[in-house]
């Protein structure tokens, strides 16, 4: 056979195999098939398709107008997650986003997320990465991981975002009870004199441009110089400082009067007498009309412990003219006002009315129980009792006092003494503490007229009660007794006159 001729039929049997392996479904084990049936069937690109690649090749993942429409969609979720009570979807899409931007803000919303969790550490975690942020926003070596360089690194947050960072750092601290560590960072935050601090709270107002950034953040939040201040009180509370949380607690009032947490720690623990109470409430800022209703509020709150004026002229602000008269916080405040002027069948009266409206209100308490014996209805209180508690607050003064007494009936001197005085420490502005401690003292030594330190209980508990000027110019007090008392020899006298305080 002619060498053409073979050449001839080898090239038909080529195509042959060639058209048989571009049927579909047919296999092929010829890399020359193979590389003519991948190039058959290659799908040619596109320009879409080429400038994806190019993206992909770059530092983004999309293109401009894609990327920030994906940021701002992501934004959106991340707050309606927060808001709708989903804080694990939170966290999925606050991730996506914290990774995308890098931006501090959004490193924020993670971090809200965690917390929201309960995962505190993890919140911890992410917030340092912005508080330990070094040098300037546009340094490169700020702003990529050595590691990585293609990697952002958190932004350089600006001061409101790095105090509000710093805020929500403490806040997952104290929920994991770290007291110390908490309190070494507030050291380095809240810096310098109180003046200092003020003017730091006053020019820390948010812009525009943040607000509309920041999806959780309203336009009028409260001051997050107030809120730090108020967290410091509460680890200075937590670690046993009562004096210190009290200043604290009152310079976060000082920096924003809508820092409710500060003033209700000042007034439900009692760690201000009535006279420095006035003075803070008369030194706080209230701005605008709006305000009014709160200004209304929080004098109302106040010396509950004084006969003047009325509780009914006390209360009638915020009653009728804000229209509060069915709020449970200015219910509670009234009832123990009244119990505290020895009106117990009103502040009775009060508190059934809010045991209907709010069966699970517990600030009403002790104001109820204390109702309850004093009024003998021993019915209903062995069918409350029997609502067992599952928690008990170890700040809680009153129970201490209640402790106290306990001990006291079963003549046990030594524990009711050390209860009184729990109950003295945890209500620094309160004279019931030290009026029981000195009756303790009395009864334990069958009242006899040479305990010095009862008597010097006594007259520390009728101070504490002439502290305040209203009563200082009660009717039925002599105005030289604050002077009497100096002698701590005349006994009778300092019974006598505190007795007769406690009954007014």
């Amino acid at each position: 056979m002619k060498l053409s001729h073979r050449v001839e039929i080898l090239q038909h049997f080529i195509r042959r195999r060639t058209d048989a392996v571009a049927a579909p479904g047919t296999m092929f084990t010829s890399p020359l098939a193979k590389k003519q049936k991948i190039h058959m069937h290659a799908t040619p690109e596109t320009p879409v398709n080429r400038k994806a690649a190019t993206a992909l090749n770059g530092t983004t993942m999309f293109p401009e107008d894609m990327h920030a429409k994906t940021v701002r969609s992501l934004r959106r979720m991340v707050g309606s997650c927060l808001a709708t009570n989903q804080p694990s979807s939170a966290v999925f899409y606050a991730s996506k986003l914290a990774t995308m931007t890098g931006d501090a803000l959004d490193l924020m919303l993670l971090a809200r997320s965690y917390y929201a969790t309960g995962d505190f550490h993890q919140a911890i975690h992410a917030l340092k990465q912005l508080t330990d942020v070094k040098g300037h926003p546009n340094n490169f070596a700020a702003q990529h991981s050595p590691r990585h360089p293609t990697k952002p690194r958190p932004t350089c947050p600006d001061e409101h975002s790095l105090l509000s960072a710093y805020l929500l750092l403490a806040q997952a601290m104290v929920a994991i009870v770290q007291w110390d560590d908490c309190q070494d960072m507030l050291d380095t935050v809240l810096v310098g004199s109180e003046d200092h601090i003020l003017r730091k709270a006053h020019a820390c107002r948010r812009s525009p441009a943040v607000d509309d950034k920041d999806p959780l953040h309203p336009q009028s939040p409260i001051n997050v110089i107030a809120s730090l201040c108020c967290v410091r009180g509460d680890v200075c509370e937590a670690l046993e400082s009562r004096e210190r949380a009290a200043y604290w607690y009152s310079l976060a009032l000082k920096c924003d009067v809508h820092c409710c947490d500060a003033f209700r720690h000042l007034v439900d623990d009692i760690m201000l007498s009535s006279l420095q109470e006035r003075h803070l409430f008369e030194s706080l800022s209230f701005h605008g009309p709006e305000d009014e209703y709160l200004k209304c509020y929080y004098a109302s709150q106040l010396g509950r412990y004084d006969p003047s004026p009325p509780v009914a002229d006390k209360f009638r602000a915020v009653e009728m003219v804000h229209g509060l008269q069915a709020n449970i916080d200015v219910m509670v405040a009234k009832a123990e006002t009244y119990y505290y002027q020895l009106d117990t069948e009103k502040a009775y009266a009060i508190c059934q009315r809010i045991r209907t409206d709010a069966p699970f209100d517990y600030k009403s308490i002790p104001v109820y129980v204390s109702t309850l014996v004093q009024l003998d209805k021993r019915s209903d209180l062995f069918h409350f009792a029997h609502d067992l508690a599952t928690h008990v607050e170890p700040q809680f003064a009153p129970a201490w006092l209640g402790f106290g007494h306990v001990f006291a009936l079963q003549d046990e001197s030594d524990q009711a003494m050390a209860s009184y005085r729990t109950a003295s420490r945890l209500s620094l502005g309160c004279h019931l503490p030290l009026l029981c401690m000195g009756m303790e003292h009395y009864r334990a030594l069958s009242f006899d007229p040479e305990d010095a330190t009862a008597a010097q209980m006594l007259d520390e508990a009728l101070r504490s009660l002439l502290t305040s000027a209203s009563l200082q110019d009660a009717p039925d007090m002599s105005p030289h007794a604050e002077d009497n008392l100096s002698d701590t020899n005349d006994l009778s006298l300092t019974m006598d006159l505190s007795f007769e305080s406690t009954d007014m």
